[in-house]
């Protein structure tokens, strides 16, 4: 039997709000990471404006 005095407090304890926050933080770095890699492998770069104009076409469906 477990000595009650040994285990975690609740207070210890993660909500379910900063759990998803803390995985989508470390979703958002490793898909940081990984372009970071995909850049290095080209020196093909695009500007602000490019990457805008593009967006909004696919948004207005051009």
């Amino acid at each position: 039997m477990p000595n009650i005095t040994q285990t975690k407090p609740v207070s210890d304890f993660m909500s379910i709000d900063a759990c998803e926050h803390d995985i989508f933080q470390a979703e958002v770095y490793r898909k940081l990471r990984e372009a970071e890699i995909q850049a290095g492998s080209t020196t093909k770069r695009y500007t602000h404006n490019e990457i805008m104009t593009r967006l909004q076409g696919i948004i207005d469906g051009k």
